[in-house]
């Protein structure tokens, strides 16, 4: 643009406008902006529609233009041209703002947080577990009620005042456009389940009559899959706990109450003093062994009574505190027998 535009543009300006230099810099700046990019359109224009200057005449017409008129296909043409606009729907203004409103707020939505549960450090029990995932779904489904399907109401109320969406009149036409924006929201929830039944599985490795509801379609073989790759998971890292539990065989005796059932047949009998006294020292070697807890390093007890195992965090405390419960209540009824004994021994 010539500097002695800009100056006669400028002198146009009334007096008090221009002390605001810096709007009248950016409005400057746009206007060049747009001449510059009206110049270049212009000159594509100009080269493609007559790029040997035959038919830049008044009147003149191209001879491609001329066979276009004379060809048979021009009425098809127009036919599949009216037909598409009318039943092709998903290019309509409307449904490109549908699309573009998901991509941009929603696409990274997913009904799980699995990366806050991810950045967790400490381990979280099954039932806490179960109440996280629960609450992110209601907060998830929340989210699309209130906010996400209020947006897609404001799109079809702002294209209809623009009447951009087929006329009610036109009843056919109107339920097929429905219908495809029943299929593409159909298909962004199944997009959402599908995403988060992926980042859950690799956090492991997670109507009114007269009205359609939409039906995110999620395919059986498709939650089979994840579901086998989670229990794979879960199999492999449950080797370790069954070996920490077999630890615990040996003391099988006290659950069981075959324990007791043995203590009683060892009181139903006469026995020396020194028997009892072997019979309660077992016993209690027997609490230190339990105290002792189950899981071996390099053939060495640790006392820990928490630790990892995988995925999983065991807790021995609760099984450990009732197994020293059980024995100690054998050993308590051995020495009030020793002492029943030892009083009817000193009353004869």
């Amino acid at each position: 643009m010539k500097d002695v535009w800009v100056i006669h543009i400028l002198e146009l300006v009334p007096q008090h406008l221009q002390k605001q230099a810096g709007m009248i810099k950016e409005l400057l700046e746009e206007m060049q902006d747009n001449y510059l990019l009206s110049m270049k359109k212009a000159t594509v224009d100009f080269v493609l529609s007559d790029p040997d200057g035959t038919y830049r005449k008044k009147g003149a017409v191209s001879p491609h233009k001329e066979e276009l008129k004379t060809m048979s296909c021009k009425e098809s043409f127009q036919t599949a041209r009216n037909t598409l606009s009318k039943k092709l729907h998903t290019y309509k203004p409307s449904m490109i703002a549908l699309v573009h409103l998901w991509d941009i707020s929603y696409r990274h939505l997913r009904l799980v947080d699995v990366q806050k549960i991810g950045q967790r450090n400490e381990p979280i029990d099954l039932l806490k577990f179960q109440q996280i995932a629960m609450k992110d779904v209601a907060i998830a489904k929340d989210k699309l009620l209130t906010v996400w399907l209020p947006e897609v109401q404001n799109i079809f109320c702002q294209g209809g005042e623009l009447k951009l969406l087929p006329s009610i009149t036109h009843k056919a036409q109107f339920e097929e456009f429905f219908s495809c924006t029943g299929i593409l929201m159909s298909t962004q929830l199944q997009q959402l389940v599908l995403a988060s039944m992926q980042d859950y599985t690799n956090l492991l490795c997670k109507s009114p009559e007269g009205k359609k509801n939409l039906n995110a379609v999620i395919l059986d073989e498709v939650i089979e899959r994840e579901k086998q790759r989670v229990r794979a998971e879960l199999a492999q890292h449950s080797l370790a706990l069954l070996e920490q539990v077999r630890l615990f065989d040996r003391h099988s005796a006290l659950v069981t109450q075959q324990a007791e059932a043995e203590l009683e047949e060892f009181l139903s009998q006469e026995h020396s003093f020194e028997e009892f006294v072997y019979e309660v020292s077992r016993q209690k070697s027997c609490i230190k062994d339990v105290e002792l807890t189950s899981q071996k390093d390099g053939g060495k007890q640790d006392k820990k009574k928490v630790f990892r195992l995988g995925m999983f965090e065991v807790h021995c405390e609760d099984l450990i505190s009732f197994l020293v419960k059980q024995v100690q209540a054998l050993v308590n009824k051995t020495l009030s027998h020793m002492t029943n004994a030892l009083n009817e021994d000193n009353k004869r």
